[in-house]
């Protein structure tokens, strides 16, 4: 148990008195310092010296004094996310059984993205400027040109089938957006690192785009719950978010363990996206689709739907030659801020993530 962090924790909780998770989360969260961050919110300094009778106000106030010691403001998110950290933490170590773990999970994730809310927490005039821009160009022109005006600050989806090439697209626009815009954090939930890195390598033949610190790799599910909630409360305005896959996190949807999954990481995209650029997540379509999806046709559907801002279906065209060039045909079946264009074809390069755009899918000018 890390005192430093209870410290903290203990320190916010007098001083803006926050809303605290349910009982269960707090002692999962806190182990023997529940009861006195249960108080300390409710009552304030005093009344927890008051309702603790077996700790003095000297002891207290000397907690309180190490959990305020940096000057750093506190905030209610930081309250929750860390309230969060350590509860996933400590449920990681337990050996529970597998579905309470899952309830515990989404009691937790309820908690952070509850406070966190899906378009963010401000209370602006109605004249305010906003911080950060609705499109961003990202340099990878066909999904720019699939949406009209770029990438939107949205969870935007990419779906296809097993194998249709959403990873080295991924790759792709992370290197794109890398040159044009900032930094990336790429969520690997599916390849092992040797895979990416080398795809990374042919598509970057070695040069070095990447700052060490600020482009970050993060593999296991755990490690990607955790780097989404750190995110939520230590944006930056210029990053760009990569997950591959929804369904690497989730699975196919096809049972109510699998849909609180979706639930919790729809609601973890979705707030993530409100202190950083946008959000891209790459997911599968379901098992009978044979060529144009639907809405529905998602994995996960119901969640990742109405949380969306735009989704785009890749598909593999007929052509494809021997030295790992193919035809690439990009249809968005949801776009929040657009029209819904006729399907976008480009040539690409598997390998080298090379591009050449051969539809726009424009409207001819007779219907414009």
């Amino acid at each position: 148990m890390d005192r430093g962090k209870i410290a903290r924790l203990m320190a916010i909780a007098v001083q803006l008195q926050p809303t605290l998770p349910e009982a269960s989360i707090v002692k999962l969260a806190t182990g023997p310092f529940a009861n006195l961050l249960t108080v300390a919110a409710k009552y304030g300094l005093m009344g927890a010296s008051t309702a603790l009778g077996d700790t003095s106000m000297a002891q207290l106030e000397l907690f309180f004094e190490q959990g305020s010691a940096s000057g750093v403001e506190m905030t209610q998110n930081e309250f929750s996310l860390g309230i969060a950290h350590l509860a996933d933490t400590a449920l990681s170590e337990s050996d529970i059984p597998f579905i309470d773990k899952l309830k515990l999970q989404h009691k937790i994730h309820t908690y952070v993205t509850g406070s966190q809310s899906y378009n963010g927490n401000e209370v602006l005039d109605f004249d305010s400027p906003a911080t950060t821009p609705l499109f961003t160009t990202s340099g990878f022109d066909p999904i720019d040109v699939a949406l009209g005006e770029g990438m939107p600050q949205e969870v935007n989806m990419i779906l296809g089938k097993p194998a249709c090439g959403k990873s080295t697209v991924g790759i792709s626009i992370a290197i794109s957006w890398r040159k044009n815009v900032g930094p990336v954090t790429f969520l690997q939930s599916e390849l092992p690192h040797s895979a990416m890195r080398m795809k990374i390598d042919q598509q970057t033949n070695g040069a070095k785009i990447w700052v060490a610190g600020e482009d970050k790799l993060v593999y296991g599910h755990r490690n990607i719950e955790q780097e989404l909630v750190r995110l939520c409360e230590e944006g930056d305005q210029d990053r760009l978010i990569i997950i591959d896959s929804v369904t690497g996190m989730c699975g196919d949807g096809s049972n109510p363990a699998n849909r609180d999954k979706y639930t919790n990481l729809m609601m973890l995209l979705s707030a993530a996206k409100n202190s950083n650029r946008a959000v891209l997540a790459f997911t599968h379509i379901k098992r009978g689709v044979t060529d144009l999806a639907d809405i529905e046709d998602v994995a996960g559907s119901a969640f990742v739907e109405r949380l969306s801002g735009s989704m785009i279906q890749a598909r593999k065209g007929e052509y494809m030659s021997r030295d790992g060039r193919g035809e690439v045909k990009l249809d968005v079946i949801k776009n929040r801020y657009g029209a819904l264009r006729p399907t976008l074809t480009f040539m690409y390069d598997f390998l080298t993530g090379e591009y050449d755009i051969t539809d726009d899918g424009s409207l001819p000018d007779e219907f414009i």
